[in-house]
C-alpha cells in the first residue's frame, strides 16, 4: 500500500510523476534526505534527486519498517523561506519513524481485518457443509429403507 504525500509549489499537475520518481529513489527507510546536500553514490539516485529538486522538492522522507518502503513524504521550500537546518531534519527523522510505525500499524490492521473476514467466511462454509451433510443423511435414510422394501417385494414376487 504505497503512499506518497507531497507539499510542492506549482499547480500540482505533475504530482503523480513526481510521486513515482520519489518512490523510485533508492535508500534505506525510514530516512530523511535533504536533496542536493550529500548526493547518494548511486547514479540513478542522483538523476532522480536532480529531477525532484527541479520540481521544487527540498526534502525526501522515506517511510518504512524493516527495510520495506511503505511511503514517501516530499517537502518543498519552507513557508518562511529559511533552509531546513539540523533541528528540523532531526524532527523530520523522528516524525518519519513515528509515521512509519503508524503506516505499518494501519497496514497490519487492514490485513487483520481481511484475515478475520476470511475466517468468518470459512466458518460459514463449514456450517453450510454440516447442514448439507445432515440433509444428505436425512434424504439417504428413507431412500435406503424404500430401496430395501422394493428389493424384498421383488423377491416375494419372484417366489
Amino acid at each position: 500500500m504505497p503512499i506518497t504525500l507531497a507539499s510542492l509549489p506549482g499547480d500540482g499537475r505533475s504530482l503523480e510523476a513526481v510521486a513515482a520518481m520519489a518512490w523510485a529513489m533508492p535508500g534505506a527507510v525510514p530516512a530523511v534526505r535533504l536533496l542536493g546536500e550529500a548526493p547518494h553514490p548511486d547514479d540513478r539516485s542522483r538523476e532522480v534527486e536532480e529531477i525532484l529538486r527541479l520540481t521544487g522538492v527540498e526534502v525526501w522522507v522515506g517511510l518504512g519498517r524493516a527495510g520495506q518502503r511503505l511511503g514517501v513524504v516530499l517537502l518543498g521550500p519552507r513557508r518562511s523561506g529559511e533552509a531546513y537546518l539540523a533541528p528540523a531534519l532531526r524532527f523530520l527523522e523522528d516524525l518519519a519513524e513515528v509515521a512509519s510505525m503508524a503506516v505499518e500499524t494501519a497496514a497490519l490492521h487492514a490485513q487483520q481485518l481481511l484475515l478475520q473476514r476470511e475466517a468468518e467466511r470459512l466458518a460459514h462454509l463449514a456450517r453450510l457443509a454440516r447442514v448439507y451433510a445432515g440433509l444428505a443423511h436425512e434424504i439417504r435414510t428413507p431412500l435406503t429403507t424404500i430401496s430395501n422394501l422394493v428389493s424384498l417385494m421383488a423377491e416375494r414376487l419372484d417366489d
